[in-house]
């Protein structure tokens, strides 16, 4: 590339430059990722990180909320909002104090003084297994997941009708404990996941909680809806087959 040798037109090539930045707007990109933080004798809690790119290539808004959700049922029935922040500026030229800015929310908690309340043990993500590490086998078909043994049949299989409404339900309950930042369009509502064949067990998460003695599992999948653009990695119960 040749550039401007004189100031004048310096200034028309860097005003043309940037024009042609700011069209080259990226599209809007959601993601939404599940974190294991506990768990008490009913239910496993989750930190939820939902990170919003606002149509910018240098800004990004990321939610961080508590979730728990109940083993037995495998739904989620509470959720507490966390932390708000806003990136934004330039990586390179900034501190990171310059960059990273607290967005005051209502009803913030400390997630520490959730799991206290409620007896739970911490637990960090790494207690979730692969695939092979949990010694399971995962099965996809016309139109469930399932895991099992590594000889016999399913086990534990969820269907893609109530994947589909599991995974909307999580996006709704985040939406409820920490509402949109900016009125509008907001892709995390508005998802609608309807293909599976692009999702992908990330880990499995066993439990065999007190007093049932029966195994439960988890599975984090990793889903994405291509017509919002938006990427979910999310703890969700894989039902147990019944005889």
């Amino acid at each position: 590339m040749k550039y401007p040798s004189n100031l004048s037109a310096l200034l028309l090539f860097v005003s043309l430059l940037s024009s042609t930045t700011a069209e080259a707007t990226p599209p809007r990109s959601l993601s939404v990722e599940d974190m294991l933080f506990g768990e008490s004798a009913t239910e496993l809690f989750v930190l939820r990180r939902v990170t919003d790119n606002l149509e910018t290539h240098m800004t990004a808004l990321t939610d961080t909320l508590l979730v728990a959700i109940n083993i037995e049922s495998g739904r989620e029935e509470r959720a507490w909002p966390v932390q708000r922040t806003l990136e934004t500026g330039d990586l390179v030229t900034l501190e990171h104090n310059q960059r990273i800015k607290n967005i005051p929310i209502a009803d913030q908690i400390n997630p520490f003084d959730v799991l206290a309340q409620e007896k739970a043990r911490p637990l960090q993500d790494s207690a979730a297994r692969t695939v092979s590490d949990a010694r399971l086998q995962k099965w996809y078909s016309k139109d469930s997941y399932a895991v099992g043994q590594w000889v016999g049949k399913p086990e534990f299989e969820l269907s893609f009708a109530k994947l589909k409404t599991r995974i909307e339900a999580s996006l709704q309950t985040t939406r409820v404990a920490l509402p949109v930042y900016e009125e509008g369009y907001d892709p995390l509502t508005d998802t609608a996941f309807s293909d599976f064949s692009n999702c992908q067990t990330t880990r499995l998460y066993l439990t065999r909680p007190q007093p049932l003695d029966r195994l439960r599992v988890f599975t984090k999948l990793r889903c994405f809806d291509k017509e919002n653009a938006v990427w979910s990695w999310l703890y969700l119960a894989v039902p147990e087959v019944k005889p």
